[in-house]
């Protein structure tokens, strides 16, 4: 499938799940926009929010911030930022890898960690975007903190 297909077949899902209101969202996550919320206003906390510089489903935009935000709290996302050069994360890619033999769901976990998370911190760093992602609901709250 070309970039392009990729890309419509994204943005109509996106499109789709905004207007039904399916998005799946975790508690952490709810109570983390709730928290937003309450320190920025309703109007001023956006989800899954995308525009020219970020094109992607971004968590939470805080506007008078400017401000991207990803919860990556899901196993999925490997609990860090995946580094081809760190150790620890070719440790668990290899577990992984042997485990996607069998599993569709580890392949597109894979493919969440080492591809698609890093392009979206590469796309932010490149755009020079205010961008935080956190990998646990900790993180994410001492960081609400330092505003609160």
């Amino acid at each position: 499938m070309s970039p392009e297909v990729r890309a419509a077949k994204l943005e109509k899902e996106l499109n789709t799940k905004k207007l039904n209101h399916t998005f799946n969202s975790s508690k952490p996550e709810e109570d983390f926009y709730n928290n937003l919320c309450a320190l920025f206003g309703t109007d001023n906390v956006l989800r899954q929010y995308k525009d020219k510089r970020y094109p992607f489903a971004c968590d939470f935009y805080i506007r008078p911030l400017d401000l991207f935000i990803e919860l990556n709290l899901h196993w999925t996302h490997g609990g860090r930022p995946f580094n081809e050069n760190d150790q620890a994360c070719l440790d668990i890619l290899d577990e992984w890898c042997e485990k996607a033999q069998t599993s569709k769901y580890i392949e597109n976990a894979i493919n969440t960690w080492t591809k698609r998370d890093v392009e979206k911190r590469n796309t932010a760093k490149l755009n020079n975007l205010n961008y935080v992602e956190f990998f646990s609901f900790e993180e994410a709250i001492q960081y609400y903190e330092t505003f609160a």
